[in-house]
């Protein structure tokens, strides 16, 4: 009769081989079972016949791979492996790849579980795993990296190698702060010229100081790294020019920042790979663009493009930074269609590959192309996940200007009521910038500006923009950018009377299309003109073509904006059968922007169309009200009860009926924030300073 001891004698293979299988991975070959368990093969055959008529395990695409029945099986046989023999079997796996020529990822997986200082040979192993899959899986790299430092003895010269790796693969993961932390105790000599071999180091670190925002510090590493490198170190001294042309871009030194990319162009013709000359392409498009050479930016944008195109996405893994610099570049040439593309692509890779370093910026980047095209909803995801991982990462450029472009989306994508929720977006913004002179920090403060100066407050706006940007000549921000916010000064001081700083405005807004010939900066020039024509057919030339230009670019929002503006200056001159055509393109418009915003100022211009339109008997009411010269509402230049919005209306009699700012906002589905910001508004247009005043303010027969 059997006895247990016999039966335990006869599961004892079946267990050791489970066993060896989990250790092996989620899929492995019979014949590697042999040497990690520790039994002859007619033994580890028979053992995997019983696992599997127990469905156990199966086979994996061919007879000689085999694999769990379920992932989570294998998890659980794993665990329950004693300590003690999942460590000897993951030494035995190790030892029978690395015989068999196995990848060096495939032999450091099994390294890392029992890595120690008895096997010096571990810390190479590791090493090359982790170079192995830099590219591919950075946080994994790290992970074996660090591994690596921790049995490298401080006096043994790979340490500090090791200690470069893990700062790289940090990078290329997103964790610039760890990178910056790591790269600092590897090279604690970088205040003094640095030997070749660790100026790879000086220049990561660099990279994570620029990444931070420390651009004093980034830019003293890279002096200091391109005076030591030598004659055969030139891929670095590419690298360290480019990072050098960013920071001298934020510093606001174009002249600089035109150099050094020139000088990352020759090198990474010279000496590096596909996508390395690609990004240095469109950085040096980008830096002749901000000197006005718009014709070398278009040329070497086109080449870089090219490039790009031309390679696989495992070529572009050695530097996806250039697809971002690539979609910059065609972010400011207006070729939104071809960033949206290259951006799109780039945040693909860094999803795929766990490149996460590039994913904020990339994002970023999308967000402006799409806000700038009228994608409101893609603009909106964009940016908030780009804020997110900036956050997380402690970048606070990109965070900054991942929440304006948010609070801007916001502004477009929402209610016509709602414009405070964009607002307070925006203002968190600008508490990250602390009055920093940098040009991310410059054009988050202009793009707060902007979004006051879009919703009416036309001084606060104007204020705002010209203490961020310097003055009226608005050299703070890239000249890029001028027109556009010229446009919205020259539009402000219009709507306050002062038409002398509008056509100053104008004029400038008129100069920066000349400067920058693009047909939306032209745009933005004509749509500043109309605000300043005196003949009302120059004033009609001027929106058209300004409408033309903007749908000609695939700029929707503003040729939305602008055709909405052309609709309420033909209504104005009583030409209702002209106003109507304007309005139905603008509300296709409105729609495919999906802008609430936008349509609800449509069906409000149609109304005012409409015969039952309530009119004052020399029919002023309506010419009044149809020349505010803001483009949200039409309605800045009035005073009294016709100022306020239908919201505004609503929220001031139920205040004026007693009830407190959380009765009201229960009433009309509002948060409370939103019913004391539509109350300070009304108390402004009205002039009342309480709620009381506001009482009797609508008690006036005349309002």
């Amino acid at each position: 009769m059997p006895t247990e001891a016999d039966g335990l004698e006869k599961a004892a293979p079946v267990v050791r081989v489970v066993r060896a299988a989990a250790v092996l991975g989620d899929e492995f070959t019979p014949d590697a079972l042999v040497p990690v368990a520790g039994l002859p093969q007619d033994r580890v055959l028979a053992a995997l016949d019983i696992l599997g008529r127990e469905y156990l395990v199966r086979v994996a695409g061919s007879p000689a791979l085999l694999a769990f029945r379920d992932r989570r099986l294998r998890k659980v046989v794993y665990d329950d492996t004693p300590l003690g023999e999942r460590r000897l079997l993951h030494r035995r796996a190790a030892a029978e790849l690395a015989g068999r020529g196995a990848p060096p990822t495939a032999v450091a997986g099994h390294v890392a579980q029992v890595a120690g200082f008895d096997h010096p040979e571990d810390i190479g192993i590791l090493r090359r795993g982790a170079e192995a899959c830099l590219r591919t899986a950075p946080e994994l790299a790290a992970t074996w990296a660090e591994i690596a430092v921790r049995l490298t003895p401080v006096y043994d010269p790979r340490r500090t190698e090791a200690q470069i790796l893990l700062g790289q693969a940090w990078l290329l993961a997103g964790r610039p702060a760890d990178a910056r932390a790591v790269l600092h105790a590897a090279l604690p000599s970088l205040a003094q010229p640095l030997p070749g071999a660790e100026s790879s180091g000086a220049a990561y670190c660099m990279q994570a100081e620029r990444m931070l925002g420390h651009y004093p510090e980034a830019s003293a590493i890279g002096e200091r790294t391109l005076a030591a490198v030598p004659a055969q170190g030139h891929p670095i001294a590419g690298m360290v020019h480019a990072q050098l042309a960013e920071v001298a871009d934020q510093s606001g030194d174009d002249l600089a920042a035109r150099r050094h990319a020139d000088a990352a162009l020759v090198l990474a013709r010279e000496h590096c790979p596909g996508p390395v000359q690609a990004g240095a392409q469109a950085l040096a498009a980008h830096a002749a663009l901000q000197l006005g050479g718009l014709a070398e930016a278009q040329t070497a944008t086109d080449e870089a493009a090219r490039l790009a195109d031309v390679m696989s996405d495992g070529a572009l893994l050695d530097d996806l930074l250039s697809l971002h610099r690539l979609g910059v570049a065609e972010l400011a040439l207006e070729r939104f269609g071809d960033a949206e593309r290259h951006l799109l692509r780039a945040a693909d890779l860094c999803r795929r590959t766990g490149q996460a370093y590039a994913l904020p910026d990339v994002l970023a980047a999308l967000a402006e192309t799409c806000l700038r095209t009228g994608r409101l909803s893609l603009a909106l995801s964009a940016a908030e996940e780009a804020e997110f991982l900036a956050t997380r990462a402690d970048r606070p450029d990109v965070r900054a200007s991942a929440e304006v472009l948010r609070a801007h989306a916001l502004l477009w994508s929402a209610a016509s009521d709602s414009a405070e929720d964009a607002l307070a977006v925006a203002e968190r913004a600008v508490l990250l910038t602390r009055h920093l002179p940098w040009r991310w920090a410059v054009a988050v403060r202009a793009r707060q500006a902007e979004l006051l100066l879009c919703c009416g407050a036309w001084e606060r706006g104007d204020r705002l923009l010209l203490e961020a940007a310097g003055g009226e000549a608005l050299h703070g921000v890239r000249p890029g950018a001028r027109t556009r916010l010229w446009e919205l000064l020259a539009t402000g001081a219009a709507a306050r009377g002062d038409v002398a700083a509008a056509v100053r405005h104008s004029r400038r807004a008129a100069a920066g299309a000349r400067w920058l010939p693009l047909p939306g900066v032209r745009a933005y020039a004509r749509r500043a003109e109309f605000r300043v024509a005196a003949p009302y057919g120059e004033r009609a030339r001027a929106l058209s073509e300004a409408a033309d230009g903007f749908g000609r670019q695939s700029m929707r929002l503003e040729q939305c904006r602008t055709l909405l503006l052309s609709a309420r200056r033909l209504i104005a001159a009583r030409r209702g059968a002209e106003a109507v055509r304007q309005l139905c393109a603008a509300e296709e418009l409105a729609r495919a922007c999906r802008s609430p915003r936008l349509g609800a100022e449509a069906a409000e211009l149609r109304r005012l169309l409409s015969p039952d339109q309530p009119r004052t008997s020399g029919g002023a009411e309506p010419l009044t009200r149809l020349t505010g010269l803001t483009d949200l509402t039409g309605l800045s230049g009035l005073t009294g009860l016709a100022a306020l919005t239908e919201r505004e209306r609503q929220v001031a009699e139920l205040a004026s009926a007693g009830l407190t700012s959380s009765g009201i906002a229960a009433r009309l589905q509002l948060s409370v924030r939103t019913v004391d910001s539509h109350l300070g508004r009304i108390y402004r247009k009205l002039g009342v300073p309480n709620r009381t005043a506001l009482a009797q303010r609508l008690l006036q027969p005349k309002a």
